[in-house]
């Protein structure tokens, strides 16, 4: 009954695009495009989180990628991982469905070696055992962009950036106040509802967005809900100085699917468990003030604190009759810094700055075999940190950098960055390349996880070391036909030692120690065109070659092969964007023995049809073709499913 429903859903909403795309041909011949409407591939935009400046993407020696909050629309992204899916080196998946435990694996990397920030503000969990960022529940709203940037950012993040950053940036009210509603339907009785706004009045400025999504999941038992809010405000203190505060909400919960094992026939599966539920709520305050002092001197003060609480209970039921577990944990991120810049001429910027950060955890679990308390622990670290960016004869960009973390538990780490760009403005030639260290932390589960008799573990090691890394990239980028033409090629190599592993001895008790190494190398290929006006085309090829050093093989949820590609296309109101995602095979953890999983190609369709300023329709099909496939082995995913919505702007 409940698939049945569904299709005639997605019928229905099918039959809506097909409306919206007839509708738009007949209101062609009436109208003009506008020149907002034409999207090119000549737009260089700024960046900021590469050096911490504010820096054209064009003298940038980093592999940086920028997800506009113009793409997510134009896709239709519901989700930060709808919108990171496109990303060249980058791998994204998930258990399932909506709010299912979603990792972001960058250049061969683990999910904890990305750093995750909100306007610059830390958002990993600290109370996971890696410190890993979960992208469940973040949804798109209220983001101005996305900067991903690929390599060891230590220099200028510390910990847990040893294999990239990924800044959400949040809008900035401007112009008039402006407000609008959007409402969406489809599939799996997915429903969402948005209402945002934003503006400026004098010298203040706001931006703000509520969000709600539901959806009863792609099987049984998969129900999702979340609440969201997000608001900026902005201040003129005085003439050149600006204080603006940040605030992001998010309340969710998930039903869950539970592991089977069959120690008699040696097989693992997972089943569905009506009772197994997750309740998630996190929440990031943090405020920042930029004062210019002089021509030539910029100073940043901002603090800010982040804390998010996961509730998980699982309750007897019918494949579990005598079973239930409960547990929860607390975590939270405090930070203050304090930036300089000064700027000496037009080929010079210095940039130094400190930083605090403090981590605090804490949490509780219990079922049928026991209970375990991890008591509030705390973990402080200071860093210094200098940059210097050299700008020579328009065409020469050398950035250097160092920083000196003194952590509370393993004392100091010094870690260095070089990077450099030569533009060869007559043929619209760019080389770069980049060297770079960087180190990670042990996790406060690491280093006080209480220890397990009964199972044998000693709990966690205060001893530990700090992950290390090694890495370096070189490429080129050309562009062609007065800059209509793209072309990018970077080659990548990464060294990791001192892996933090799970141990057991050969008296089968377990810590953790300093043992793994591992590298990973590869390429990064992208292809953008802007053939006509109104229409773009880019592709991506990423080739990841990763290797276990200490135990042999491939690290595990790492393709070998990814590739993307988009076409956007604008004419008159209305607008269109295909794109297709392939993700070849990858290593799962499954038990006795870890298993391939089969590589997959998902095309997805959205479109947008715009009756005046204050109407548009739009649609979506995710997974056009029913491509059946899973992200991580265990997990299904949603097969074709249409989605449809009418957005009201005042």
């Amino acid at each position: 009954m409940k698939s049945s429903m569904n299709l005639m859903k997605s019928l229905f909403v099918v039959s809506l695009t097909s409306l919206i795309f007839s509708s738009a041909g007949f209101a062609a011949e009436e109208e003009n495009q506008t020149e907002e409407q034409a999207k090119k591939v000549t737009l260089k935009p700024i960046v900021v989180t590469a050096t911490k400046t504010e820096q054209s993407i064009e003298e940038t020696a980093s592999s940086v990628s920028v997800v506009t909050a113009e793409d997510m629309d134009n896709a239709k992204n519901m989700t930060v991982k709808q919108a990171l899916q496109e990303v060249p080196g980058l791998t994204v998946s998930s258990e399932g469905g909506l709010g299912r435990k979603t990792a972001v694996f960058i250049r061969g990397g683990r999910s904890e070696d990305t750093l995750v920030m909100m306007d610059g503000m830390e958002i990993n969990d600290p109370i996971s055992p890696g410190r890993a960022f979960n992208f469940s529940d973040l949804l798109t709203d209220n983001i101005d962009r996305i900067e991903v940037v690929r390599g060891p950012q230590s220099t200028l993040y510390g910990s847990d950036a040893i294999g990239g950053v990924v800044n959400i940036i949040t809008k900035k009210g401007a112009g008039k106040p402006k407000f609008s509603l959007l409402t969406e339907g489809g599939s799996d009785e997915t429903f969402r509802e948005i209402l945002s706004g934003d503006g400026k009045i004098g010298k203040w400025d706001y931006s703000f967005s509520g969000a709600r999504v539901d959806s009863n999941g792609i099987s049984a038992d998969d129900n999702y809900e979340n609440n969201a809010f997000s608001g900026r405000l902005g201040y003129q203190v005085f003439e050149k100085g600006n204080l603006d505060f940040v605030f992001r909400s998010e309340d969710a919960k998930v039903h869950l699917d539970d592991w089977n094992y069959d120690f008699f026939n040696y097989t693992l599966s997972t089943v569905n468990d009506p009772n197994y539920t997750e309740e998630t709520n996190s929440q990031l305050y943090l405020a920042r003030y930029n004062q210019q002092i002089t021509d030539y001197w910029d100073s940043i003060l901002k603090f800010g604190y982040y804390t998010i609480q996961r509730d998980d209970r699982d309750k007897p039921d019918d494949h579990e009759p005598f079973y239930s577990a409960k547990g929860w944990y607390d975590a939270s991120n405090i930070k203050g810094e304090w930036q300089n810049n000064w700027y000496l001429g037009d080929f010079d910027v210095i940039t130094a700055g400190f930083e605090y950060k403090e981590e605090t955890g804490e949490s509780f679990y219990a079922d049928n075999w026991g209970v375990s308390v991890f008591p509030k622990k705390t973990i402080d670290n200071k860093a210094w940190y200098f940059q210097n960016q050299l700008k020579l004869f328009d065409q020469l960009f050398l950035t250097g950098g160092v920083r000196v973390d003194d952590h509370e538990m393993f004392g100091t780490e010094t870690t260095y960055k070089v990077a450099l760009a030569y533009l060869v403005h007559q043929t619209g030639t760019k080389f770069k390349g980049t060297w770079g260290t960087g180190f990670k932390a042990p996790t406060l589960y690491q280093l006080y996880a209480p220890a397990i008799v009964d199972y044998g573990f000693l709990g966690g090691n205060p001893n530990l070391n700090p992950e290390e890394s090694k890495s370096f990239d070189v490429g080129i980028e050309q562009t062609l036909f007065d800059e209509r033409c793209r072309f990018s090629f970077v080659y990548f190599h990464n060294d990791y030692e001192d892996y933090i592993t799970y141990y057991t001895y050969p008296d089968y008790t377990s810590t953790y120690i300093n043992l793994n190494k591992a590298k990973a190398k590869g390429y990064e290929v992208e292809v953008a065109v802007n053939p006509l006006e109104n229409l773009t085309i880019s592709a991506n090829y990423t080739r990841t070659e990763t290797r276990d050093k200490t135990n042999g093989g491939q690290l595990l949820n790492r393709p070998k092969n990814k590739a993307g590609m988009s076409v956007n296309y604008v004419f008159k109101k209305f607008q269109t964007t295909l794109s297709a995602n392939h993700i070849g095979r990858r290593l799962n953890y499954w038990w006795p023995e870890n298993e391939m999983v089969k590589s997959y190609t998902r095309v997805d369709l959205a479109g947008t049809y715009t009756i005046n300023e204050h109407f548009q329709l739009f649609s979506r099909i995710e997974n056009l073709f029913n491509e059946h496939y899973q992200e991580i082995k265990g997990y299904d995913t949603a097969g074709i499913s249409a989605f449809g919505g009418v957005k009201l702007s005042f």
